[in-house]
């Protein structure tokens, strides 16, 4: 994915408690190795948008009603060169996801469009080398097969400051 902007508002999807739990266990691990800055385990939907208002909140709410929390299965872990895709597991097409973010971005509009959408749940944000990663990789117990979907979140992204603020969480059905 490009870097459309390292500052404002993104929506990310959350995992419930075990899935979120794990990957946090992976983040730490991986960091312990490699060092890089904690996270809240997600995959990011699309970003950067205006601040929500009621209505669009509202919108938020009316799709969460209509999705029911979802499983999204793991497909592989990858190696990226950026700092935010450096180390991330890619979930299998699913298209409950790309439906639920497709009808998000009708209603919110992003800033700028994105030419390209790589879902992807990162585990270590860094810039260490490939042959670092994949050091830290194989010395560690590093297995996800599915994560629950559970919610949308609203988050407020400063990335020269490491800081990603989920300001709002809106349940799936």
């Amino acid at each position: 994915m490009t870097n459309i902007s390292n500052k404002g508002f993104w929506l990310w999807g959350v995992f419930d408690n075990k899935s979120t739990e794990n990957l946090k266990s992976i983040n730490k691990i991986l960091n312990a190795k490699l060092v890089g800055p904690s996270f809240y385990p997600h995959l990011t939907l699309f970003g950067p948008i205006n601040s929500l208002n009621d209505s669009d909140k509202e919108n938020i709410k009316k799709i969460c009603a209509k999705t029911k929390k979802f499983e999204l299965e793991i497909n592989k872990l990858e190696i990226g060169s950026s700092k935010y895709q450096s180390v991330y597991l890619l979930p299998k097409f699913n298209k409950i996801l790309l439906d639920m973010r497709s009808n998000l971005i009708k209603k919110l509009k992003p800033i700028k469009k994105q030419s390209e959408y790589l879902p992807h749940i990162s585990l270590y944000y860094g810039d260490k080398t490939e042959i670092d990663k994949k050091k830290a990789i194989s010395e560690s117990n590093l297995i996800v097969e599915t994560i629950i979907f559970k919610s949308i979140c609203y988050v407020y992204v400063d990335e020269e400051k490491d800081l990603w603020k989920i300001t709002e969480r809106f349940d799936l059905s």
